[in-house]
């Protein structure tokens, strides 16, 4: 990420009612800062066109499978209610892009400890 890009990224994060990502697409960055969608009562995301919705899913589990052309991640949701996980959606992408969404998953999680302090992860002890 160029410096004029990050420095971008931090002045907006002092912000707490935005929503900043960055997304490469075909060599181009592109900087999407909010407030672009507003949450509705049910469950799903409104856009800025009048009438359209996009699902809103909550998840606790994922599982994720790659091959030499895509990468796939199943999102699920795991309870006491039934057996497992159940999964909620598919995702598949390119490995290219499965390269940037991580480092963008990365840089949100490290801007959000920047300003909110350190996310505890639970770790399983060992037996």
């Amino acid at each position: 990420m160029t410096a004029l890009y990050k420095n971008i990224i931090e002045g907006l994060v002092n912000s707490s009612s935005l929503a900043v990502s960055m997304v490469n697409f075909n060599g181009a960055c592109f900087l999407w800062e909010g407030p672009m969608i507003e949450k509705s009562d049910n469950s799903k995301i409104k856009t800025k066109k009048e009438g359209e919705t996009i699902p809103e899913v909550y998840t606790n589990a994922v599982l994720t499978n790659m091959t030499p052309y895509e990468f796939e991640v199943t999102l699920g949701l795991g309870s006491s209610n039934y057996e497992g996980v159940k999964p909620l959606v598919n995702v598949r992408m390119s490995p290219q892009f499965a390269k940037e969404f991580s480092k963008l998953l990365q840089q949100n999680v490290k801007l959000f400890e920047e300003r909110f302090g350190e996310i505890p992860v639970y770790q399983e002890m060992e037996m």
